[in-house]
């Protein structure tokens, strides 16, 4: 059995409108979400031509936090199920 000590690090803002609730476990250096950041089914490997500005706004919260992440869970999965990084979230903001 798993057992995570959670910290609800509350709603973020992007956009001016669309608000996220978040999840960090601090042990773990998990990250859960949902809708900020859904990894498409192969993993993310270059910045895109177009930043979608939902991922900026979430490592910026990250950061401004000062949260120690290596893994993000989205509540939505990408379609391989692997485990997406932080890494994966800078490469996709043009961050690496």
């Amino acid at each position: 059995m798993l057992s995570l000590n959670i910290a609800v690090r509350g709603r973020h803002a992007c956009c001016s409108a669309v608000r996220w609730n978040t999840l960090h476990s601090p042990q773990q250096k998990i990250l859960i979400q949902a809708d900020a950041f859904n990894p498409p089914p192969a993993p993310v490997t270059q910045t895109p031509a177009v930043v979608n500005p939902y991922h900026q706004s979430l490592l910026a919260n990250i950061e401004q936090r000062g949260l120690d992440v290596q893994r993000i869970n989205p509540v939505h999965l990408p379609g391989d199920n692997r485990t997406v990084t932080l890494a994966e979230l800078k490469t996709a903001v043009g961050k690496q």
